[in-house]
């Protein structure tokens, strides 16, 4: 679901999908349990493998993540309250922002 909702909002904005189209960036979500790898490229995600050393990496829960991508979770309330966390340069936080947005 996440990564539909990733590629959808790459699809209807066409200010983040220019900015995406010459990004090529791993991506590492970890989600508690469970741990996934995306590729974002030429303004495209999708699932990539674990062998991959990520760029980012977000800890975070999937109904946290979701939360945030459906507008009911502020991402500044998320990353201040320690629900979110990120590990990437500068530069990847603006990135994420922009995705996640």
């Amino acid at each position: 679901m996440l990564l539909e909702k990733v590629n959808e909002k790459l699809q209807n904005s066409e200010k983040t999908r220019k900015r995406m189209a010459a990004t090529r960036k791993v991506l590492r979500w970890d989600a508690g349990d469970t741990s996934t790898t995306f590729l974002v490229e030429n303004g495209q995600v999708a699932i990539a493998g674990n062998d991959l050393k990520p760029d980012i990496v977000i800890t975070a829960s999937t109904d946290d993540v979701l939360g945030i991508m459906q507008k009911k979770l502020d991402p500044m309330e998320a990353y201040s309250s320690g629900k979110l966390k990120i590990k990437a340069s500068l530069l990847d936080k603006l990135l994420m922002a922009e995705l996640l947005k």
